[in-house]
C-alpha cells in the first residue's frame, strides 16, 4: 500500500504550507492512533481543502492515495477518507446547494458561475489568480468521478460508517445513477439503524432525478409510518420533490418545529442539521409554493412560541424565492394575499417578543428583501 508515495517531489507538485509534509500526513492516515488519523485529516481539510489553487493539485496527486485507501480493510475511519473525496469534487460551500434538488453537471456549473457572478471585481480577480474558477472546479469534480466507481464497491462493506458514507458519496455522482440507485434502493431493507435508512433514502431521493429508468419509489411510503422522526423526515423529503401530498407535507413542517434537527456527526447530510434540507426542499417547490406557505402560516398559528423558529425560517426563503424584487422596493398592493398573510404573521411575532425574535431573524429578513423591524413591517403593512 502507498508504494508510489515516495516517488512523487511533493514540494514541486503541492503549492501549499504543508507540501513537504504531505507523505507523512498520508502516512499518518493509517495509523493506529485515533488523534494521530484525525490531526491528519484535519490537515488536509484545513490548509488544502477551502483553496482553490491547491484543490486540483490535490485531485489529481492525493485522491489516488485516498481511494486506495478507503479500499483497505484495515483502515480505520474510511468514512472520513470518503467525505474528503466528495469534498474534492464539490466544494464544501456549495454542497448544500443540491441537496433538494439533486445534483447534475449543468446544474453544478450554475452554481460556481452565480458565485463568480456575484463577486466584486476584486475578488474575482483575485479568485482567478489563486487559480479559483470554473474550470478548476470542473476538473476537480472530473478528476474524483473517474474513480467514483469504486465507492459501490463499498456499499456492502463490514464497516457500516464506511457503508453509509460510500452510498453518501454515491449520490454526487449521477453518470453511475443506472447502477447505484437501484443498488441502494436493494439494500434499503436490510439496513437496521435509523441513519443507515434514512441516508440510504435520500441517496435514492438523488439519484432517481438521474437514472434513466425510473427508480421505484414506492417503498418510500412504507418509511413515512417508521418510528424514527429521521426516517419519516427522510422519506417526506424524497417523496415531496416527486410529488405533492398533503401528508409529506404534515411531516416535513413537523419536523421544522423545534428550530434545529441535529443528527449525530456521521450524518452526512447538512453537517447533521436536518432543518435546513426542509427548509430547502420546501422552498424549491415553486408549483405548490401557495399550498405550502399557508400550510405553514397556519403551523405558525398553532404551534407554541419556543418551537416556530424553524417555520419562520422556511416562510422567510420562500418569501425570498417569489419575489424577484424584493418586498422592501415592492408596492403593498402588489402583493399576494398568502404573501400579505406571512408577513402579517412576522409581524405578530415582532410585536409579541421583537427583542428575541430582532436578534434572531433580523440579518435573514433583511436579506430576503423584508422589513425587518415592527415599525417598519407595520407601516408597510398599513396596520
Amino acid at each position: 500500500m502507498l508504494e508510489n508515495l515516495e516517488s512523487i517531489n511533493w514540494e514541486d507538485t503541492i503549492s501549499c504550507s504543508i507540501s513537504e509534509r504531505m507523505p507523512d500526513l498520508i502516512k499518518e492516515l493509517t495509523s493506529k492512533d485515533r488523534m494521530v488519523r484525525q490531526d491528519a485529516m484535519w490537515d488536509l481539510y484545513d490548509s488544502i481543502i477551502d483553496q482553490d489553487e491547491t484543490r486540483l493539485e490535490l485531485a489529481t496527486y492525493v485522491a489516488p492515495f485516498l481511494f486506495e485507501l478507503i479500499l483497505s480493510d484495515n483502515i480505520k475511519d474510511r468514512q472520513e477518507l470518503i467525505k474528503l473525496l466528495v469534498c474534492l469534487a464539490i466544494p464544501n460551500d456549495y454542497i448544500k446547494e443540491f441537496l433538494g434538488v439533486g445534483f447534475t453537471i449543468d446544474k453544478f456549473k450554475s452554481v460556481l458561475q452565480d458565485a463568480e457572478n456575484k463577486m466584486s471585481d476584486d475578488k474575482r480577480k483575485l479568485y482567478k489568480q489563486r487559480g479559483g474558477g470554473l474550470k478548476t472546479s470542473l476538473a476537480c469534480y472530473g478528476m474524483i468521478a473517474k474513480e467514483a466507481g469504486k465507492f459501490l464497491q463499498l456499499t456492502e462493506d463490514k464497516d457500516k460508517l464506511t457503508r453509509r458514507a460510500a452510498i453518501y458519496a454515491l449520490a454526487w455522482f449521477p453518470d453511475l445513477a443506472d447502477k447505484s440507485a437501484p443498488m441502494v434502493n436493494a439494500l434499503l431493507p436490510s439496513l437496521k439503524s435509523e441513519y443507515n435508512i434514512a441516508n440510504a433514502l435520500l441517496a435514492v431521493g438523488m439519484l432517481s432525478k438521474e437514472a434513466s429508468e425510473d427508480t421505484e419509489l414506492g417503498v418510500m411510503d412504507h418509511y413515512l409510518g417508521h418510528s424514527s422522526d429521521l426516517v419519516r423526515l427522510s422519506a417526506a423529503t424524497v417523496l415531496f420533490q416527486h410529488q405533492y401530498s398533503e401528508r409529506t407535507l404534515k411531516i416535513l413542517i413537523e419536523g421544522l418545529k423545534g428550530g434545529s434537527f441535529l443528527l449525530e456527526p456521521d450524518f452526512f447530510y447538512y453537517d447533521g442539521d436536518f432543518t435546513d434540507y426542509i427548509i430547502q426542499v420546501l422552498s424549491s417547490n415553486s408549483r405548490y409554493e401557495v399550498k405550502i406557505m399557508m400550510a405553514l402560516c397556519e403551523a405558525l398559528l398553532e404551534t407554541p412560541k419556543d418551537d416556530i423558529l424553524g417555520i419562520i425560517r422556511a416562510i422567510i426563503a420562500i418569501l425570498k424565492k417569489i419575489r424577484t424584487t424584493p418586498i422592501t422596493e415592492t408596492s403593498r398592493e402588489d402583493l399576494t394575499s398568502v404573501e400579505v398573510w406571512a408577513l402579517e404573521n412576522i409581524l405578530d411575532l415582532l410585536r409579541k417578543d421583537e427583542e428575541e425574535v430582532y436578534y434572531s431573524y433580523h440579518r435573514k429578513l433583511s436579506e430576503a428583501g423584508i422589513y425587518s423591524t415592527e415599525a417598519e413591517l407595520k407601516s408597510y403593512l398599513g396596520r
